[in-house]
Order: structure tokens, then sequence, then C-alpha cells
């Protein structure tokens, strides 16, 4: 089932509100009174509200832990505040695989070697894009015999036009 706008806007709403089923009962009577199409077509329960727009924008899961603070370390936690908190974070593999897979990635991101340019305006426009193994792409030049030539490899860079270190002709 496709989420129409005004249903997207509405559970995305219920979510960060946390309002209870009860809430979301009283409404959804409340919304059925409007004669719209929108209003006519939202489920009753709160849960397939829910279900649908997880559905349609298929989040990414959420880890949580409860890790130990220490009070004496945080000045803006007192003694008496509790003695752990929650810590949240995404799964990296599910997070880097969507990445991988958006319209962003194939459109946005650049995957390959540096390409020097005399007005770089991005970051593998730069040396360091490809001065340094944990930089790179992952693509690498070779010699003549197929061997890879890794960044490191190089030992004398000659830098971009700097006056002072031409020398005199």
């Amino acid at each position: 089932i496709d989420v129409n706008a005004f249903e997207l806007a509405l559970s995305l709403w219920a979510i960060s509100s946390q309002i209870s089923r009860e809430v979301y009962v009283r409404l959804h009577e409340i919304l059925l009174m409007i004669d719209s199409e929108y209003t006519q077509s939202l489920p009753s329960s709160l849960d397939t509200l829910k279900r649908r727009v997880e559905r349609q924008l298929s989040f990414l899961p959420i880890k949580k832990r409860s890790i130990p603070i220490a009070a004496n370390r945080q000045p803006s936690h007192s003694q008496k505040d509790t003695e752990n908190t929650l810590q949240y974070w995404f799964d990296p593999v599910p997070l880097f695989h969507r990445v991988m897979c958006s319209k962003l990635a194939t459109e946005k991101i650049h995957f390959g070697m540096a390409e020097y340019s005399d007005n770089p305006t991005e970051l593998w426009h730069s040396r360091a894009w490809g001065s340094s193994i944990a930089a790179v792409s992952g693509d690498f030049a070779y010699t003549e015999a197929q061997d890879t030539i890794f960044p490191s490899d190089c030992l004398h860079i000659t830098p971009l036009f700097i006056p002072e270190l031409q020398l005199d002709t």
C-alpha cells in the first residue's frame, strides 16, 4: 500500500509524539468527520499506520544498550542521577548498505582515482585523495609489470604551483 503525504505526515507525527493507541482512536474518529479521501483511507489502528510507514520508508534498525555513566566525570549529572543511560546507534552494516544502494551514492559520491585539477572544487581533485592509502578509493595505477602502485610508494610529490618554491631559470 502506498502511503500518501497526509498519512506519512500523520504517522511520523504520531511516532515522534509517542501518542497512545487510545489517543489515536479518538483522533481517527475526529479526522473521519472531514470528508476527504485522505482521512477516509486512514487505518483505524495506530499499529497499522506505523507498519505502513515503516514498510514505505524501510527504517534502518536502531540498536540501544544501557551503559554506565560516571556522574563525577559529567558536570551536568548530579550524584543522584541514575548510573546508567541509554546509548543508541545504527547498525553499521545495513547503514552502509543503504547508503551504497541509494541514488545519492550512484549520483553524488565519487568512485575512482584522484583527478588533479588546476581549479579543484571537490575532495578527489586534491592531492589528499590520491596521496594516502587510507584515503584512496581502491582503484590504483599499475606498472608495466602489472604491479600495483600504492600512493604510499611515492617518495616525492611535486607541490601545486607555489611561487616561492619555483626555481629561477
